[in-house]
């Protein structure tokens, strides 16, 4: 029995060795070095964290960069509750259509995004180009290259990540229960809340935070689609590296950011069990998320009964189809699922117009930039370099994170938690961290 069960424990490690050995020489001991770095170089001191909580400016933008995040997961939850309810009650092949459009976006590079809507919201762009057109304005509005635009790029960017965690949860609601509410008198509105909100709150709340997280680490489309007063926090670290040259403060501020991350983390945790909370700050989050909308609709009906003492009780009506009493939510769904796949389709015209300049739509048509990219080395060399570095990440994501997978899966050894979430943490840790810590290292520079 003990040689099985070291053995067992032999293989488990065997198969964590491959991760182990990426992990700790291009992730672990960079960040290490990062945390060590913001304490000084020269002997321990914490005047970077001091500088870093006493600038107005590092704080300002740190405040603006979590209100951003902020409003940006409110707003995907917002529009992407409609979304993913309407892909609930819809067939299953409506359901895999609308989840392969949702993920499109998913799909196509940030920066392709991010110049889709520059020629979008651009001053000759298809929005002023229409309002133009049918007399709304005189002068082209600015669209881009402001908070404007860089909340469109994010919503643009952000949104699936809400509605696929959300679609998710709402799945494993049985919707039967939404019927037997109402053969039994109940509204649909009351029953929605009674039953299906309360339920999906658990994706709500996932989808929002994971949103909020990657918001929070975005880099290119605040500083491609924003102005000067739209810089955010990772911005803010990359100029003290860039320009300033500031290395421990950067770290400072790194680490600070990793903090914020890693604490909503374990929101993320707490919101994926709500259906057995543990602890006090899971009991208070089921309070709140889940038991929050029925008490809010209680209030409502002893409001209502107090205010209309006479209202009597609507009447139990038959029962409509699930399909058939969705209209405007799978109306509303599809109009926001038109506009992430949509603009999409802008840069195809694009492609094959003959202008120097952006312009759409375009006014004749040419293979002039499809004959200049195949034909210049300075394009077709980038090009492959980013196909051999997609493969190769590939095939060696399969090859370290399948038996890393099933190790913790079928796997029973001690510190198995710890292990988990140290293969999961590179998910959350914003990219720039990781690049600047990689750079810093092993350029020499630190």
């Amino acid at each position: 029995m003990m040689f099985a069960r070291t053995h067992r424990r032999l293989g488990v490690i065997a198969l964590l060795l491959p991760a182990a050995l990426l992990l700790g020489p291009l992730y672990l001991y960079p960040l290490g070095r990062m945390v060590s770095l913001s304490f000084g170089t020269s002997g321990w001191s914490i005047k970077h964290y001091a500088e870093l909580f006493s600038d107005p400016f590092l704080l300002r933008v740190l405040l603006q960069t979590l209100r951003l995040s902020g409003s940006i997961a409110l707003l995907c939850v917002i529009v992407g509750y409609p979304i993913a309810y309407a892909m609930r009650v819809a067939s299953a092949r409506t359901q895999r259509t609308m989840a392969v459009l949702i993920m499109l976006p998913l799909w196509t590079s940030i920066l392709v995004r991010c110049f889709v809507w520059i020629v979008i919201l651009g001053r000759t762009g298809v929005v002023n180009g229409a309002l133009e057109a049918v007399g709304v304005i005189d002068e082209p509005l600015k669209l881009v290259y402001n908070g404007f635009g860089v909340y469109v790029g994010m919503m643009h960017v952000m949104l699936p990540y809400m509605v696929l965690p959300l679609y998710n949860n709402l799945k494993r609601i049985d919707l039967r229960l939404v019927a037997a509410a109402e053969s039994m008198g109940s509204s649909p509105t009351a029953a929605f809340f009674w039953i299906v909100l309360p339920l999906s709150m658990p994706g709500v709340l996932a989808g929002a935070l994971l949103v909020f997280m990657t918001s929070v680490g975005l880099f290119v489309i605040p500083a491609l689609l924003g102005g000067l007063s739209d810089i955010t926090y990772v911005m803010a670290i990359e100029k003290q590296i860039d320009e300033l040259n500031d290395w421990g403060l950067a770290a400072a501020m790194s680490v600070l950011l990793l903090v914020v991350t890693g604490m909503l983390t374990l929101l993320y945790e707490r919101a994926l069990s709500l259906d057995a909370p543990s602890g006090l700050v899971g009991r208070v989050m089921r309070q709140i998320f889940q038991r929050g909308p029925i008490i809010a609709l209680i209030w409502r009906e002893r409001l209502l009964a107090a205010l209309l003492p006479f209202r009597h009780a609507a009447p139990v009506r038959e029962t409509a189809r699930l399909g058939s009493r969705h209209l405007f939510v799978n109306s509303v769904s599809w109009v926001f699922i038109a506009c992430l796949v949509l603009p999409l389709l802008v840069i195809f015209p694009l492609a094959l117009g003959r202008e120097a300049y952006l312009h759409f739509p375009p006014t004749s048509f040419s293979l002039r930039w499809f004959d200049n990219f195949f034909s210049r080395d300075d394009w077709t060399g980038p090009t492959i370099t980013s196909l051999e570095v997609g493969v190769l990440a590939t095939i060696g994501s399969i090859l370290v994170g399948v038996p890393a997978s099933y190790a913790i899966v079928r796997g029973r050894f001690p510190g198995k938690g710890i292990v988990t979430a140290l293969l999961i943490s590179p998910m959350i840790v914003p990219v720039i961290i990781l690049a600047i810590s990689l750079y810093g290292l092993y350029s020499g520079s630190t």
